[in-house]
């Protein structure tokens, strides 16, 4: 499989573009006095992300779930190279979420996007409260105290 080089915007392999996020993030990781994951560690992760699969009917249980106000919330960075945007509207359609798609974020976009996820994890929360509230799950004073 390949995607654009963020960098030269020409078409390369998804593994060439993962080892040097991989790279880039080990050495911002360094910098911060982070220690590094052990890489049996890392390819664990690596061979989850490439074999989890959620077929449509369990999308639809996560459906029924959140269905009250349509609570889910999908959040995709454009350029995530472990998970393709797509992935991520394939569960925004099949769970009827919100979607937050990030233009030139990655797999990290909660901390590379941080004020925008944030802002739009508040704007869920206090949604699923109101819809809460309205379908008399929590009364308006309970409500106020959580948030």
């Amino acid at each position: 499989m390949t995607s654009e080089d963020p960098v030269t915007k020409q078409n390369v392999s998804n593994a060439k573009l993962f080892k040097r996020a991989l790279i880039k993030r080990g050495i911002q990781g360094k910098n911060k006095g982070i220690k590094a994951f052990p890489l049996a560690t890392v390819w664990r992760q690596v061979f989850a992300v490439m074999t989890h699969h959620v077929d449509s009917s369990r999308l639809e249980i996560l459906h029924k779930h959140f269905e009250l106000g349509e609570t889910a919330l999908v959040i995709t960075g454009t350029d995530d190279i472990l998970v393709h945007p797509s992935n991520s509207t394939k569960l925004r359609d099949g769970m009827k979420a919100q979607f937050l798609e990030l233009p030139g974020a990655g797999h990290g976009a909660n901390e590379q996007c941080a004020s925008e996820v944030n802002a739009a994890l508040d704007l869920n929360v206090r949604r699923a409260a109101h819809a809460q509230c309205h379908a008399g799950i929590v009364t308006q004073i309970q409500m106020k105290a959580k948030l």
